[in-house]
């Protein structure tokens, strides 16, 4: 009998929502840096709720949610998600990986449009900053 990764058993018995399970495992892709702020809670018609772990980063993830989405359809073309909610949740502890002594490779950065550097001249936070930009560029198609 072949071993079946978790998204293939949700795709077999559920073709018609394997969307769904695309969505959460590439969900770190889609977002970014971003995805460390926050979580997919759950999937409620065309409704996605987001749970954020800094009630600081809601109102910031609020005014992304245009972006978010526009990233989404992008990854996936059509899916019944139109509208984002975000709800404060605790983040969940996770047990860290030891990391390697490998040297990082220096990735290739995106240019970002003109609009998207003067949207990033008005944020103060570097941390945000750094964070929205790697977003940014993984918007780009």
């Amino acid at each position: 009998m072949a071993v079946s990764s978790i998204g293939d058993i949700l795709r077999a018995t559920l073709p018609e929502q394997g969307w769904q399970a695309k969505l959460l495992s590439q969900w770190p892709h889609i977002v970014g840096p971003l995805h460390e702020q926050m979580r997919i809670e759950k999937v409620q018609r065309d409704c996605l709720v987001i749970g954020v772990y800094d009630p600081h980063w809601m109102h910031e993830l609020f005014m992304l949610a245009p972006t978010i989405l526009e990233a989404i359809q992008n990854n996936f073309g059509e899916t019944p998600i139109t509208n984002l909610r975000f709800i404060c949740v605790q983040k969940k502890e996770t047990v860290t990986q030891v990391k390697t002594t490998e040297t990082p490779q220096k990735k290739e950065e995106k240019q970002l449009s003109p609009h998207h550097e003067q949207v990033l001249t008005r944020v103060q936070s570097n941390e945000l900053k750094s964070a929205l930009r790697t977003f940014f560029a993984n918007c780009v198609t």
